[in-house]
């Protein structure tokens, strides 16, 4: 990979843009800039081969756009949904139950929080 950076940043420092720079700070800036955008696309190519932490990602994305939205408790129904369609991922069921009882507990239903503890516990308590 460290081949790749090299190659991309000569190549991108011949670009009349980036070598146009007004000054070299500028250029260093640019060049630290590339090296952390490459830094993090190295950390999601590696994150995107495991899809325990692919599934944690994805759930949070769901509730956090539901809360740019401006409620997050709309995220429920599909949660809940994800969960029942979910037989053979403990660990995808686990993060589902784990944010349910979040949003829950978020909307003053400590009621159905608490169901989901519960779940989190027997599932796991018997699939041992």
């Amino acid at each position: 990979m460290k081949t790749t950076r090299i190659f991309l940043l000569s190549l991108l420092l011949s670009l009349p843009w980036a070598a146009g720079a007004d000054t070299t700070g500028q250029q260093i800036q640019f060049l630290d800039m590339l090296d952390r955008y490459l830094a993090i696309s190295d950390e999601v190519t590696r994150i995107a081969g495991q899809p325990n932490r692919v599934s944690y990602i994805a759930v949070e994305g769901i509730v956090e756009i539901h809360e740019m939205r401006g409620n997050a408790a709309q995220a429920i129904p599909e949660l809940e949904k994800l969960l029942k369609e979910t037989r053979n991922n403990q660990t995808l069921r686990n993060i589902l139950h784990l944010k349910l009882r979040d949003l829950y507990k978020d909307s003053a239903q400590g009621e159905k929080a608490l169901q989901h503890l519960r779940a989190i516990l027997r599932e796991n308590r018997a699939g041992r």
